[in-house]
């Protein structure tokens, strides 16, 4: 099991599995392999293959899809009147998506709009539900995004109220976010696909709860077409990879969401087990390349998503993971 710095400062150990919601961002040291074939072919010693999704789900049309709340409930809420929030109307029109582009550095892939927006202003009149709660709702635009991110304030949050944030097409839907997950540097949302993205906000009685919405930041890239140069030639994508061990291992490999100073970042990891166990069970852990973070970085905000194949891969079809705790890097190296 990975060594955890508890927040009084002594180490401890810490369980941590695929399906932790916290990650471990750690430096590894290079070895010299006889080949790739042997390293594929030591079993489980240096990768963790990744399982199948607990909150996945087939809608019917070979996708799995994640619903935190009943499909028909989701599909039925964005049915109704709500208010509409747009970035621009109040910090006026944002400059074209390739000139965004042009100006950010190229692992940079969203730039951060702060509105500081609480829930009385957002939100309109509640719905009364047939089970005694009220369900406030409020979408979020930014014109032209590929994708949107919301970091909130649910500090206040009573112990009654939740918080999902869903697919303004209704093809997801994450939650509940409670006032138990508040930090004092706010709390990323999942990214959503999209230029619009829809709040769904539950509460015991018709009083508004104290939400605040803190930042939007706005993808002027897609997550999964980043804007990268052509692969080369050599390169065998994932898709025709045709030995078993290799498949195995890249389920492993994971697509990382990094919310840097200003945006959101965008880089590759993998997920490693140690070579060292307890009980029998290696303990895995999450590497990057250093560049990807060498800048102000949100850790508890890092998003991770598993078993990455192509670019054209489905955001929602793949499992994923959010947080981590950074243990130690390396420039030399360009490792996490």
């Amino acid at each position: 099991m990975p060594m955890m710095k508890h927040k009084d400062g002594s180490m401890g150990r810490q369980s941590l599995s695929y399906h932790s919601p916290f990650l471990v961002l750690c430096v590894f040291v290079l070895s010299a392999f006889a080949g790739a074939e042997a390293y594929f072919a030591d079993d489980d010693d240096f990768h963790l293959p990744a399982p199948t999704g607990e909150l996945q789900k087939d809608i019917g049309n070979g996708s799995p899809r994640q619903f935190a709340l009943p499909e028909a409930e989701v599909r039925n809420y964005l049915r109704q009147p709500m208010p509409m929030y747009s970035v621009h109307d109040t910090l006026g029109a944002l400059v074209s998506n390739k000139q965004l582009a042009e100006n950010f550095p190229a692992h940079q892939v969203a730039v951060d709009e702060e509105i500081f927006l609480d829930a009385a202003d957002l939100f309109g009149a509640p719905e009364v539900l047939e089970d005694g709660r009220h369900l406030f709702l409020a979408a979020i635009s930014s014109e032209g995004a590929h994708a949107l991110r919301l970091r909130v304030d649910l500090g206040a949050l009573a112990a009654e109220d939740s918080l999902y944030i869903l697919d303004s097409e209704g093809r997801a839907a994450f939650g509940p976010y409670t006032g138990a997950q508040a930090s004092a540097d706010g709390f990323w949302l999942p990214t959503m696909l999209g230029d619009v993205v829809v709040l769904a906000l539950f509460a015991r009685d018709g009083v508004c709860p104290l939400l605040r919405v803190e930042v939007v930041s706005h993808f002027y890239k897609s997550i999964f077409r980043p804007g990268s140069p052509s692969p080369l030639s050599c390169n065998i994508p994932i898709d025709e990879e045709t030995n078993p061990a290799a498949l195995d291992a890249a389920a492993s490999v994971g697509i990382l969401i990094i919310p840097i100073g200003g945006g959101q970042g965008y880089c590759s990891g993998a997920l490693l087990n140690s070579i060292y166990t307890e009980g029998g069970t290696p303990a895995p852990y999450l590497i990057s390349a250093w560049h990807c973070f060498d800048s102000t970085v949100n850790y508890a905000g890092v998003e991770v998503y598993w078993d990455y194949r192509s670019e054209t891969d489905d955001r929602y079809a793949l499992e994923s993971n959010s947080g981590a705790e950074l243990l130690g890097y390396n420039r030399t190296l360009d490792a996490v």
